[in-house]
């Protein structure tokens, strides 16, 4: 449109528009990139587009002129429809800030402490396996579980998921460990039983005239 609307002036004014002795002339680049940084303010809603325009075409010419045509746009726009970044968090259902309300609302009032959890369930350096088996067990919703120095102090490490917590124990004392230090005490006897039968073979070597 900023293309047509220069064409326009250009074929209107061929030789320029005269004011007293000078003579300025109709540029329809000039026009279009002022459309441009128009319609894309109005689609982002954002100011810093008639920056991008100004470092891709490398000139600071039509400063005022884009300037004017980008909070023009993003004016109007804002009033129509919100800008296509949020149209695309409401399309996708994404999460986001909601807007700040007002200084005179009743939800000012409201305190952390009002809806915080106080049960906290947690889980610390030397907890014995019983007691986190029994967190694990009794919160089968939570997926996370906050990490302590003790329970004493309350000094806050971290935090660990409870998939990591359920790997962990399953690395340490699940089935696939419980058979390898099975086999370990088997080869363990083992090696046990050979040495004590090769300590009876030199016993009776030594016995023997």
């Amino acid at each position: 449109m900023g293309r047509v609307a220069g064409e326009l002036m250009h074929v209107a004014f061929p030789k320029g528009i005269y004011h007293k002795e000078f003579i300025t002339p109709i540029i329809p680049g000039g026009y279009a990139a002022v459309g441009a940084a128009a319609f894309s303010g109005a689609v982002t809603h954002t100011i810093s587009v008639s920056v991008i325009v100004f470092e891709m075409t490398g000139q600071i010419t039509h400063i005022i002129p884009i300037m004017i045509a980008v909070l023009i746009a993003n004016a109007i726009a804002s009033l129509l429809q919100p800008s296509l970044y949020d149209s695309i968090i409401l399309i996708k259902k994404l999460p986001y800030l909601p807007d700040l309300l007002p200084s005179s609302s009743g939800i000012y009032s409201v305190y952390v402490e009002d809806f915080m959890v106080r049960d906290v369930k947690f889980i610390w350096n030397n907890m014995s396996y019983h007691e986190l088996k029994a967190v694990l067990k009794e919160n089968r919703n939570l997926r996370s579980f906050p990490l302590v120095d003790n329970p004493a102090n309350m000094i806050l490490l971290g935090s660990i998921q409870r998939l990591e917590l359920i790997k962990i124990i399953e690395k340490h004392i699940g089935r696939e460990r419980r058979l390898q230090v099975v086999a370990q005490w088997q080869k363990e006897a083992q090696e046990r039983a050979k040495e004590e039968s090769e300590k009876r073979r030199k016993e009776e070597k030594l016995r023997r005239p």
